[in-house]
């Protein structure tokens, strides 16, 4: 038996032989991941949804006007190219695309709009 003293931020189970303590703060590497995730499953779904396949020659160019998000996205670019197996930019003035989606990611009371457009090569 053990006398564990939890903290506040601390949920904690014990199951048998095993004791389970989770840190349940929103740090900023906790929000970092979060957001990097839906960042990505959403660009997923948007070039699955066109029928795009991962030899497809394709460049993703993204946006928002969210600073922290766009800092975020910078930050993680070369694990989430990875993930996507396509490289990712940020734009800043008008492309000629062929696939233009927005979506909307929602983090604590915090939403964030992100602009991207795929253009097919």
């Amino acid at each position: 038996s053990y006398d564990i003293k939890l903290e506040q931020y601390h949920v904690g189970s014990n199951l048998e032989d095993m004791l389970i303590i989770v840190d349940h703060r929103d740090t900023d590497l906790v929000i970092s991941k979060y957001l990097v995730r839906l960042f990505t499953v959403n660009i997923q779904k948007i070039t699955k949804q066109a029928g795009l396949k991962t030899w497809n020659n394709i460049k993703i160019y993204y946006n928002s006007d969210d600073l922290y998000f766009l800092d975020i996205i910078e930050n993680n670019k070369n694990n989430i190219q990875e993930v996507l197996m396509y490289d990712i930019l940020r734009y800043d003035h008008d492309i000629t695309c062929n696939i233009n989606k927005n979506f909307v990611l929602e983090y604590l009371d915090k939403r964030i709009l992100v602009n991207i457009l795929i253009q097919i090569i």
